[in-house]
């Protein structure tokens, strides 16, 4: 059913499922523009709010690296967030920091390496929830809050609501000679992490996974069923 939540062992197929393309060079305007028009130009979902987290750990060329802007300022266009995470020292920090500067919202991390995402972790995905406004799952009719009722039940705010997210997320990951599969891997790891801290549903979060280096390879799309146990077990 795809209102079902996705169980984590279906989101872990997935993940797991993505393998390391490699390539001699990582070009993140391909990527931005296939967010842009392949990945967020099909999503059908006007209410939930937009996000793509690009892990990045080589620059571009500087003649193909001229189209990044473009393609950023199409993404805001569309309330599409970004969020650059450069890895390690072959990470560019101009085309970095070139991103965030196109939006308010846009924020980078800059990262000594793989190895730090884990402690940088929550950190990354409590700034990408404070983006998210809570949706109110449920609110009690106002004729039925006439019944007799304790005050502790009519005072409980969680009665109420409960933190409800309509989100797209899109994973962008550099799949590069320079990142390097052992290193692809923890990134994929970390992805994972995310994952499995957010509630992957048809109703919530829509999650959808790209890997680039010269080309783009979509791994997992929002076209498909949204639920957790689907994406890390694909």
């Amino acid at each position: 059913d795809l209102k079902d939540r996705k169980r984590p062992s279906e989101l872990r197929r997935i993940t797991s499922s993505v393998k390391y393309a490699g390539g001699k060079v990582a070009s993140t305007s391909e990527a931005l523009k296939y967010t842009l028009f392949h990945i967020f130009g099909k999503a059908d979902r006007p209410e939930a709010s937009r996000i793509a987290l690009l892990l990045t750990a080589s620059e571009e060329p500087p003649p193909m690296a001229r189209s990044i802007v473009r393609y950023v300022q199409g993404l805001k266009k569309k309330k599409v967030i970004v969020i650059p995470v450069g890895l390690g020292p072959h990470a560019s920090l101009k085309q970095i920091r070139l991103i965030e500067k196109q939006a308010p919202e846009n924020k980078a991390y800059l990262l000594s390496g793989v190895n730090e995402l884990e402690q940088r972790r929550d950190e990354i995905l409590g700034y990408l929830c404070d983006l998210v406004p809570d949706i109110p799952v449920a609110t009690i009719p106002s004729q039925i809050v006439q019944v007799t009722m304790s005050p502790q039940l009519l005072a409980s705010p969680t009665s109420l609501h409960s933190r409800h997210m309509i989100l797209d997320v899109v994973f962008v990951l550099e799949g590069s000679d320079r990142i390097g599969e052992a290193n692809f891997n923890k990134s994929k790891e970390f992805m994972e992490q995310v994952i499995q801290r957010m509630d992957v549903s048809q109703g919530s979060i829509h999650i959808s996974i790209i890997q680039y280096s010269y080309t783009v390879t979509v791994e997992f799309s929002f076209n498909e069923t949204q639920s957790k146990r689907h994406i890390l077990e694909k």
